[in-house]
C-alpha cells in the first residue's frame, strides 16, 4: 500500500509519502507490516502488528506500532510531538476504514 500522510507539527508541515509491506501474514488471525516514509528532507521507518480475535458476532482488532528509525527533519521532532501527530494521522486513518466499512463510531 502507499500513500501520503500531513502530519501537523507546529513548526514542520510535511508530507511523507508511505510505503506499507505486509509479512508474516496468517489471514484472519494476524499480520505483521513495515512502514517506511520518506519526504523533503524527512524519513521515517515504523514496525507494526495486528491480531484479530473474535468477539461476539464479530471480531475485535488490537494493532500495535513502534518508531523504528527517524532521520532528517523528523530526528528532530520530540517524542511527545511525533507520538501525538502518529495519534491524530492513525485515528482519522482507522475512522477512515470504519466509514468505508459502514460502521458507526462506538
Amino acid at each position: 500500500l502507499k500513500c501520503v500522510v500531513k502530519p501537523r507539527f507546529s513548526f514542520l508541515r510535511a508530507s511523507l509519502r508511505l510505503t506499507i509491506s505486509l509479512t508474516h501474514v496468517v489471514p484472519s488471525h494476524s499480520a505483521l507490516m513495515r512502514i517506511t516514509g520518506q519526504g523533503i528532507g524527512a524519513s521515517i521507518e515504523i514496525s507494526s502488528s495486528l491480531n484479530i480475535e473474535p468477539e461476539g458476532t464479530g471480531s475485535r482488532l488490537h494493532w500495535t506500532a513502534t518508531i523504528k528509525r527517524t532521520g532528517g527533519l523528523m530526528a528532530t521532532v520530540p517524542a511527545g510531538l511525533m507520538k501525538g501527530a502518529a495519534d491524530q494521522v492513525i485515528r482519522q486513518a482507522w475512522q477512515q476504514v470504519r466509514m468505508t466499512l459502514g460502521e458507526t463510531q462506538e
